[in-house]
């Protein structure tokens, strides 16, 4: 499989939010709102059966609410608002019909109604 990288995240959610690599903690940061912030090059998790789940995602969370969880499936890049695997749909992306071509970098923004990744 193809490394998929985040390399910036921003948040226009309203308030703080906490990115939190589950395979890696050197590329948790805490996002203030309206903040654009380097995440370090973080490799999104790959993960394709639901036991490997718990261990292999990213979670975006405010205060205890996970937002959102995103991780590798495969030729996707897929995220939940429930933290559950099999509640799973693409993140949506500029170009490449709307879906994030793996091998890649890219900036994540992070709203409360979406998850969008462009290119870097």
């Amino acid at each position: 499989m193809a490394i998929t990288s985040i390399q910036n995240v921003g948040n226009i959610t309203g308030e703080q939010v906490v990115f939190v690599n589950l395979e890696s903690s050197g590329n948790n940061r805490v996002v203030d709102n309206g903040a654009f912030l380097s995440v370090g090059n973080c490799w999104v998790p790959w993960c394709d059966r639901g036991n490997q789940y718990a261990q292999h995602h990213i979670e975006i969370r405010q205060g205890t609410k996970i937002l959102y969880a995103i991780w590798q499936k495969r030729d996707e890049i897929l995220y939940s608002t429930t933290d559950d695997f099999n509640e799973a749909r693409p993140v949506q992306s500029t170009g490449n019909n709307g879906k994030i071509a793996i091998g890649r970098a890219y900036n994540l923004v992070i709203s409360p109604e979406e998850i969008k990744a462009t290119l870097t």
